[in-house]
């Protein structure tokens, strides 16, 4: 089972497109006699341990996707998706020739739900082929103010860069889902704060939303930390790369104007 992501708006301009492998995985199809309905009257259950996510291949990108790209991807997938499972439970059965159709029905994950349409094709007698889009709703929008921010010194990652990311969720959007997403950052938070990507964060006092400052060593991975926030498709982002104050010498005094 293999998923391909894709990007759009900022992640259009950073970050991979990935090709992750989901190596456990469970599927039941029961088909009834022909004279019950037969193919089209058939059933598909299929499970999806979250846990067996495994990053195959990331193209595009401002660079290669390296061993330790892979390493950061899988461990914040896992930070967000924990051990749980998504699951595909089919509605309907369509046939398009003798070769070829589509199963409709829904795909749930991390509690939401959403329809999908998998388009399956025969490549050989007895093999069959599916696939499915599910689309990320792009609702956060994000403004990148500049490509550079405060410098730091990740103890076995190397130099850092910090970035002030303030989220505002949209107020139009106000549902069970949102409430349940946000009640997930806390989790989403825990693990970057131990690993030092999260250098603080706070709550932005009469609005729903917060103030945090990410360290990260690229713009990729602010791109795919921010991608994985579970309000990311309910809110709107701003971004301010940081920079270290100047000492000032208190003792200097100005020059007189001329």
């Amino acid at each position: 089972m293999v998923l391909k992501t894709g990007r759009q708006g900022i992640a259009a301009r950073a970050g991979h497109d990935l090709t992750i492998e989901i190596t456990r995985w469970s599927a039941q199809v029961e088909v009834p006699d022909e004279d019950a309905g037969g193919v089209t009257a058939a059933t598909v259950k299929a499970e999806f341990d979250l846990g067996s996510l495994e990053v195959r291949e990331g193209t595009g990108g401002a660079k290669p996707l390296s061993g330790r790209d892979r390493g950061d991807i899988k461990k914040q997938m896992s930070a967000i998706l924990g051990t749980g499972t998504a699951s595909f439970t089919s509605s309907k059965i369509v046939r398009f020739g003798s070769s070829g159709g589509a199963v409709e029905g829904t795909f749930t994950l991390n509690g939401q739900s959403e329809p999908v349409r998998l388009q399956v094709s025969e490549p050989g007698p007895g093999r069959y082929r599916g696939s499915a889009t599910v689309v990320q709703t792009g609702r956060a929008q994000a403004e990148g103010r500049g490509r550079r921010g405060v410098r730091g010194e990740h103890p076995g990652r190397g130099p850092g860069v910090k970035f002030l990311v303030i989220w505002k969720i949209e107020l139009s959007l106000l549902s069970s889902h949102v409430a349940a997403a946000v009640a997930r950052m806390q989790a989403y938070a825990k693990p970057l704060e131990r690993s030092g990507q999260i250098a603080a964060r706070y709550h932005i006092v009469g609005a729903h939303g917060g103030a945090w400052i990410y360290d990260v060593g690229s713009n990729e991975e602010l791109e795919r930390l921010i991608a994985l926030m579970p309000v990311y498709n309910f809110a709107h982002y701003t971004i301010y790369p940081l920079a270290e104050m100047p000492e000032w010498d208190e003792t200097a005094t100005v020059p007189p104007e001329t």
